[in-house]
């Protein structure tokens, strides 16, 4: 489309027209160029839990701007675990280059709490990415679980919810947010059959059976005893 002619409703697309005083018409336009900053957020792996009980649970922030210029943004990150999921470390253990993430981020606030702000007024470029990891160390308080501990909670809900976490975005007064969650591992109940270590279950039934088994043994024995006692009291008599 030549220059100065596009006339149709998109983006930032202005039209001017100047009417002469025989009624004749000339119409220009132009369109501003602007950002369109988008976000993405996912759990690399799964999470691993420690030889002393602990979880670790590494995710990936990626903003992506698709617009045609330079925009700026905010970055939050949220974490909303579950009950009994308590947090012991949460590091934003990488950054784009020339970007410094706040020292005061914990991503434990409630929803709109500075301390979710992982980096404000950051520049990205028409066609740029920027790449955030974070890394979460979180233990189990057993004492305090129920089914919100191991059930990720419905997408777009604001629900917490195992591993539960997510991020938002804010450029341009427009905001988008991506959200990740994977869960730990539900512990046995304790006494179920076959599992080692767990008390009853297997170990009592294996009791129970051998006891059976010796009781029947004992009285098969007696039994035969007082057989040969008879046959014994027949042949003195016969004799």
């Amino acid at each position: 489309m030549p220059a100065g002619s596009n006339t149709l409703e998109q983006g930032l697309n202005n039209a001017a027209t100047l009417t002469d005083e025989t009624g004749g018409t000339q119409t220009d336009t132009d369109c501003a160029q602007v950002p369109s900053i988008d976000i993405t957020k996912s759990i690399d792996g799964e999470p691993v839990k420690g030889p002393d009980g602990s979880w670790t649970v590494n995710y990936t922030i990626t903003a992506i701007n698709d617009g045609a210029a330079t925009g700026a943004y905010d970055l939050t990150d949220r974490l909303r675990y579950g009950a009994g999921i308590q947090v012991k470390t949460a590091t934003i253990t990488s950054a784009p280059e020339g970007v410094t993430p706040s020292p005061t981020w914990t991503g434990q606030g409630a929803d709109g709490d500075p301390v979710n702000v992982v980096a404000s007024d950051v520049e990205l470029g028409a066609g740029g990415t920027h790449v955030y990891q974070v890394q979460v160390v979180a233990t189990l308080d057993t004492a305090a679980v129920n089914e919100s501990t191991f059930t990720c909670p419905a997408p777009g809900s604001g629900e917490p919810g195992g591993f539960a976490n997510t991020a938002g975005i804010d450029h341009n007064d427009l905001t988008d947010s991506a959200e990740a969650c994977d869960t730990p591992d539900k512990p046995s109940d304790p006494g179920t059959p076959g599992k080692p270590g767990k008390p009853g279950g297997s170990l009592a039934t294996t009791g129970a059976t051998l006891a059976w088994v010796a009781g029947g043994a004992a009285l098969l024995l007696l039994l035969g005893a007082l057989a040969l006692i008879a046959a014994r009291n027949r042949r003195t008599t016969i004799s």
